[in-house]
């Protein structure tokens, strides 16, 4: 193992529940389940085989026991593997076993499996419903080797004939593709909980975003707050992100993975809950669609408030953020870089605006977003919406814009 400066760190979830395990070492993962590992800064004695080079790995974790002490047995064996993708791409599978005496687990030496060896890949040690794409394809291609290495250690002498050799083959990657899918099943369950769509049709289909344009929802993608093109691994970076709660100031900035989030439930009246979004999404330049809140009783609750009197960066450098929902901005004195760097923005909905409002950034800022913000705006003083040069052009002269700020004389309109 390759000795690195780095802070130690190791990060395990149980992937079933994405519940977050507390642990110095690898060593102490025993209980049955599969694990998702995130490790840097680490030594073989934290558990890891010598020859991974731990300086920033992505690994999973597959825990096996079997000999309890109610079948009469005098010690508990546990095994461990571990399929892991380093920084540079790399890809390794290992195996290790452990006997349980007296409550204290006693670890053998990490195999590599890739030596396809019946020493090295035991029966139990591997289940297809764990293996990463990257192994499987590995031990599929190997099939040859592993199926003579078992002929030889049963003490049978020869080569499989072809035909048999045929048939393992199409057996072993049957079980791999029934686990797999099997795998696909669960994960599509937890999302479709949580509130997104999964096109099974077997063709596109196209719906209407929330922002009223027509979106295609792909064939065996996910569709979520707009995005119909979601892949099942960007639906499980969405999913592990959680939902936007409260008083999570920054915690989402800079998210280089998220295009969207689980809508939170806020129940009651329209501005029930509040949010306090302050630098919450600050250089999350991938995101483009966000909603605060999901329907309750079939009611639309909408309209989250803002805690703070000061609302700084919340949106500052989402570069692809295309659609918020509509925002209650009541308690709101100064929008401070709000929305700094929204170059895509089309659709947002701001209601008892007080303040001045600055899009400068977005150029493809709709009709509809401007005319329905000064409409339902509630200034007290003087304010201004700065539009960029190309947006106040289109929409300075428009009829519905000037009737409305009319009627709000305490609104200008200006460009940037």
């Amino acid at each position: 193992m390759k000795h690195t400066q780095k802070t130690k760190s190791i990060t395990c979830s149980i992937v079933s529940t994405g519940i977050v395990m507390p642990v110095n070492t690898i060593d102490e993962i025993i209980s049955p389940g599969y694990y998702k590992v995130d490790a840097c800064g680490v030594t073989a004695d934290d558990g890891f085989p010598e020859e991974v080079d731990v300086s920033c790995i992505s690994a999973y974790l597959e825990v096996n026991d079997t000999n309890h002490i109610s079948d009469n047995l005098k010690s508990a064996a546990v095994g461990q593997t571990l399929f892991y993708t380093n920084a540079s791409g790399g890809s390794a599978a290992y195996h290790r076993s452990g006997i349980n005496r007296n409550g204290r687990v006693e670890w053998s030496c990490w195999t590599d499996i890739g030596a396809a060896t019946t020493t090295d890949i035991q029966d139990g040690a591997i289940t297809a419903q764990k293996l990463s794409a990257d192994v499987r394809a590995q031990i599929y291609n190997n099939t040859a080797a592993i199926s003579a290495e078992r002929t030889r250690a049963m003490g049978q002498e020869g080569l499989l004939n072809d035909a048999l050799e045929v048939e393992k083959q199409r057996a072993l990657k049957a079980e791999y593709d029934a686990a797999e899918d099997g795998m696909h099943q669960a994960l599509r369950a937890l999302f479709v909980a949580a509130g997104a769509e999964y096109n099974g049709s077997g063709t596109d289909v196209t719906k209407t975003t929330p922002w009223g344009e027509p979106v295609i929802h792909k064939a065996g993608h996910y569709c979520l707050n707009g995005l119909g093109d979601i892949t099942e691994e960007q639906m499980l970076d969405i999913y592990n992100a959680g939902e936007l709660k409260n008083n999570l100031v920054g915690f989402y900035a800079y998210n280089d993975k998220i295009r969207t989030f689980i809508p939170s439930k806020i129940s009651g009246q329209e501005g029930y809950g509040t949010i306090s979004l302050s630098g919450i999404l600050s250089g999350a330049a991938l995101v483009e669609s966000v909603v605060f809140t999901v329907r309750d009783n079939l009611v639309e609750r909408l309209g989250v408030l803002f805690t703070s009197g000061t609302a700084y960066s919340s949106f500052n450098g989402c570069s692809n953020l295309v659609y918020i929902q509509k925002m209650n901005l009541s308690n709101i004195t100064s929008l401070t870089s709000f929305f700094d760097k929204c170059s895509s923005l089309v659709s947002v909905k701001i209601i008892n605006l007080k303040c001045n409002l600055d899009w400068a950034y977005s150029v493809a800022i709709s009709k509809e977003s401007v005319l329905y913000t000064i409409q339902n705006a509630a200034p007290t003083s003087a304010m201004t919406v700065t539009l960029h040069p190309d947006a106040y052009s289109r929409l300075a002269d428009d009829t519905d814009i000037v009737s409305a700020l009319e009627a709000q004389p305490l609104i200008s309109l200006v460009s940037a």
